[in-house]
């Protein structure tokens, strides 16, 4: 899921203005002009939004939506979801810079996952919030997609939380709260506790 991954597809591309004295809005196989438009790729995903003078997806309102038909993308199932299945929604609504997600933007993966947040270069970069589907919801820093710096994340079971510095996706230091109030404060590796801590 990818920005560059629709770049490899062919798509339609549709201007959603239609310039002074032309009698319909301009289309095409390529972007012919900045500003807002839509693209329709060759599997059924939707970009709308605006595109910039390089033909790349750019703004701060745009939604791309990934098609659930069989075989459209990697994440549908083999032989499609069958027709008492509903699919998922999988669209990411945002802002795009030079055609990578940037900015605010929310994510709705196919899994159920839900990430809303800050966003660079593609990937989750800043503060942001991310749902997982089991329940569980991680709140505060991203570094490329990862896990990093002040952040907690509660487990959506029991309800405990892990609340403190994160490296590489997971807590090195600070306190697992459980839901009795009682709690851990010290060093962890692999989100677990280590050492004796207070």
């Amino acid at each position: 899921m990818a920005d560059d991954e629709d770049q490899k597809q062919e798509y339609v591309w549709e201007s959603l203005e239609v310039k002074e004295g032309a009698d319909a809005a301009e289309t095409g196989k390529y972007v012919k002009s900045a500003g807002p438009g839509k693209a329709t790729y060759a599997n059924g995903d939707v970009f709308v939004g605006a595109f910039n003078e390089a033909g790349q997806k750019h703004g701060p309102s745009c939604t791309y939506t990934w098609s659930t038909a069989d075989g459209a993308n990697g994440f549908v199932p083999e032989g499609g979801y069958g027709e008492e299945a509903t699919p998922p929604v999988v669209k990411y609504e945002g802002g795009f810079e030079n055609g990578a997600k940037s900015g605010l933007g929310q994510m709705w993966y196919p899994n159920g996952d839900r990430y809303h947040g800050l966003w660079a270069n593609g990937k989750k970069n800043g503060d942001g919030t991310f749902y997982y589907a089991n329940g569980d919801i991680y709140s505060g820093n991203w570094a490329d997609d990862v896990r990093s710096g002040a952040g907690t994340y509660v487990n959506g079971k029991d309800r405990s939380q892990l609340v403190g510095e994160w490296e590489n996706g997971s807590i090195a230091t600070g306190k697992w709260v459980f839901e009795d109030g009682t709690s851990f404060h010290g060093q962890f590796k692999n989100n677990k506790p280590i050492g004796k801590g207070v």
